[in-house]
Formats: structure tokens, sequence, C-alpha cells
């Protein structure tokens, strides 16, 4: 009896060490593009790191849908929501990752070939809300469900 209550008092400092070194809260919201759903696009949450914490936490995705609604997951290892505090957010438009990445581009460009229509690369998001972002969120302790962007084709 006396070994059981020993090794408890053992395990009781390592299950309290098991908890992650940075907060999540859930995430989602809406992406509108001219006033229309932004749908089908990846929306990225980096967490800005700091001289004293560099590498605040994991990133986390999610894609929009029809009506350009989203919710985050941490990648690679799924966990709903973002890291608590500053992120930077990146968002582009899915077809323009390939044609991998969206069999609709796919098969409309096959079909142009087909029919001889020319084929261009996919319309993409201006660089400064991927590429060179300047959208940044802060994501509340409790979560939100309005980390909403308002972007334009221009």
């Amino acid at each position: 009896m006396r070994s059981l209550w020993i090794v408890s008092l053992l395990l009781v400092p390592l299950a309290g060490g098991c908890g992650s070194p940075y907060k999540l809260a859930p995430v989602s919201g809406k992406v509108t593009i001219d006033a229309e759903p932004g749908a089908n696009c990846q929306v990225t949450f980096e967490p800005i790191g700091s001289q004293a914490n560099p590498n605040p936490g994991p990133q986390s995705l999610g894609k929009t849908d029809e009506q350009g609604v989203y919710t985050l997951q941490t990648f690679p290892d799924k966990h709903n929501g973002a890291v608590v505090g500053k992120c930077r957010v990146r968002i582009i438009a899915m077809s323009a990752l390939g044609p991998e990445m969206d069999e609709d581009y796919m098969l409309r460009m096959k079909l142009q070939k087909k029919v001889g229509r020319p084929g261009g690369p996919a319309k993409q998001l201006p660089s400064r809300y991927n590429m060179k972002t300047e959208l940044t969120f802060d994501v509340p302790p409790k979560g939100t469900d309005s980390a909403n962007f308002d972007l334009s084709w221009k």
C-alpha cells in the first residue's frame, strides 16, 4: 500500500507537465472577395514569435466552403483552433496552388485544350494577402467565430 502511495506522488508532477507550451482557442470566420463569398481558399494563421518566444506554436489551416466559411485546425497534428495571440494570416485561392489541389480547375483546363481555348494560370489573390501578406489577427483566449476577412481581387 505504501509503495502505491509513493508511485502516485511521483506521477503527479509528470501529469502536470504534459500540457502544451502554447494555448489554443477555437477560430472560425468568413472570407469575402469583392463582397462575394471567397469559396475554395486556404486560410493560414501563423503565430508571430518574439525574441523571448521565437517559436510560439504551430500554424493553423482551414479551407473555405462555398459560402466562404472556414474553421481552423493546427498543422500537422489537427487540433481544433489556433495559437492565442497575434498571428500572420495568409489567404490563397486553392486553384492557384495547382491542378492537384483543385479537380474542377484541372477539368476546365483539359476542356479548354480540347476546344482550342488557351488556358492560362489560375486567378490568384494579390500578394498582400498571401506571399507578402499584410493581414494579421489577434486570436483571443476564448476564441472567436468572427475572424472575417474582406478582400479584393484588385
